[in-house]
């Protein structure tokens, strides 16, 4: 069972974070952003196969979904901006409320995954120590996510085309209606725009008013440790659009583990049924944190 802790961006959206701590509270902590139109309890099938590796599991709701969140519409707009500089930051906090003592891995998927890299360049280069309430963010877990760029896809069009397509419905009507489109849930009409941005040029920006913040930049300079996971035929996040993403992390200690269902020996493996086989992919992502903090400790030994 999962334990509820209530939270505030610091502009007053509310948020339930869902926490499945272990019998060791300084055991390490995998804390997941969801995918667009994704609410939270979708993941809690991997918190059992988290602590069968002596992990402990948190995960919360994207801004717009989520039983405490007011859906997006005309009155209610949100883009990338509000998402990293209110809601990541309110989420850790949270956390390391709960559990002071537990290293901190940073775990996305789809969306999740991308502004969970961005939010990281956010911080010093190479955090490694708490800034301020944040816990430091020892690695960073991308599931089925990539860069949207149009070109790292099969049908590049396709996806250019129906990325703008997503853009001007919803302009027209406030907000992106996923359920009725038969993608993602009701999105916002800032989200969509920052989406859609990414799409067209590969880049990603964060938009306050008419200021506009460029991340290329800081996730080039990020040095935070990457273990990223893509799946054969996922039409979603392909391996070229995770590889288009890890390529702007220059410096970066980075995984790709491409993989499929075969490889992993089981029924299928696409971009969301992959939480149903958290079992296979656990074992792997343990180990890849243990080899993390291991190093992480020994350059901390031989710094002066």
């Amino acid at each position: 069972m999962s334990e509820l802790i209530r939270y505030e961006s610091q502009d007053g959206c509310e948020h339930c974070l869902h926490v499945f701590a272990g019998d060791d509270p300084s055991a390490p902590v995998v804390l997941l952003f969801p995918a667009m139109g994704t609410e939270s309890p979708f993941y809690f099938d991997l918190a059992p196969a988290f602590a069968e590796q002596g992990l402990q599991f948190a995960c919360t709701d994207l801004r717009g979904h989520g039983p405490m969140h007011a859906p997006a519409s005309w009155s209610h707009d949100f883009g990338y901006h509000e998402m990293l500089s209110q809601d990541w930051p309110a989420a850790l906090k949270a956390l390391r409320q709960r559990l002071p003592d537990a290293p901190v891995f940073l775990m996305g998927h789809s969306l999740g995954g991308q502004l969970s890299a961005c939010f990281a360049s956010l911080l010093t280069p190479k955090q490694v120590e708490p800034e301020g309430d944040l816990p430091a963010i020892r690695g960073l877990i991308l599931v089925a996510s990539g860069n949207v760029y149009y070109k790292g896809y099969g049908h590049p069009f396709r996806v250019l085309w129906g990325t703008a397509l997503l853009k001007w419905i919803s302009r027209l009507m406030g907000h992106m209606p996923g359920k009725w489109l038969g993608f993602a849930g009701r999105e916002a009409r800032g989200v969509i725009r920052d989406w859609q941005y990414t799409a067209k040029t590969g880049r990603y920006r964060i938009r306050q008013g008419k200021k506009f913040t460029n991340l290329d930049g800081k996730l080039s300079q990020m040095q935070t440790p990457i273990m990223a996971i893509t799946f054969d035929g996922d039409k979603y996040a392909p391996h070229r659009a995770m590889q288009n993403l890890l390529d702007k992390t220059h410096l970066a200690d980075k995984r790709h583990w491409k993989t499929s269902a075969r490889d992993l020996k089981v029924k299928k493996l696409s971009h969301f049924s992959w939480v149903k086989q958290g079992e296979v992919l656990t074992p792997k992502l343990a180990e890849w944190i243990s080899v993390t903090l291991n190093r992480e400790s020994r350059v901390r030994r031989i710094q002066p």
